[in-house]
């Protein structure tokens, strides 16, 4: 169950456990205000919002003041999403037991190489990926293995080398980073 949706501040200001009297004591700001920013009445000044990350102890709240106070920060910032612990852990683990699916689904699918496991990994990653990735994916294949999969993989231009040396990546063909 998501955290209940309404004023930022208020929101924050009640998980750290403050009346609105003793948070405008530690915020140095009159009641009046503290009430008319958590009913959206005014603008919260970013330093008062910078004391209210500190007071609230909740850092979160400085993404969720510029998202909504900043026309920069609404199309750069991601926004976030409060979640209790239960339902974050269960997300969590529902992401990781995905993740090791596919891992296992790779290194159980039969009649597959090594090589053309090395080139089903690239295939389904999105985006770029490094050797050691894939190494990290594939425990039981060697190194030397991965090597001659990716110099296969180059020379018949199935995959595409993005720069070189200890940054070396490779995505799908048709997939090349901008």
């Amino acid at each position: 169950m998501a955290i209940e949706s309404q004023n930022i501040y208020k929101n924050a200001r009640k998980s750290a456990g403050f009346t609105q009297e003793k948070a405008s004591q530690l915020l140095n700001v009159s009641v009046d205000s503290l009430r008319d920013y958590e009913q959206s009445q005014r603008p919260v000044p970013s330093d008062v919002a910078s004391a209210m990350c500190d007071v609230y102890q909740a850092p979160y709240l400085a993404v969720q003041h510029l998202r909504l106070t900043s026309d920069l920060g609404k199309r750069v910032v991601p926004e976030i999403q409060l979640k209790d612990l239960p339902e974050a852990v269960l997300g969590v683990l529902a992401a990781a037991y995905r993740d090791f699916e596919s891992r296992i689904e790779l290194l159980t699918t039969k009649g597959l190489s090594k090589p053309d496991r090395v080139r089903e990994i690239i295939k389904s990653h999105l985006g770029k990926i490094t050797k050691s990735e894939i190494i990290a994916k594939c425990p039981d294949i060697s190194q030397i293995t991965v090597q001659r999969a990716l110099a296969e993989l180059l020379k018949s231009g199935e995959i595409t080398k993005l720069s070189g040396g200890r940054y070396t990546a490779y995505v799908w063909s048709g997939e090349e980073m901008l």
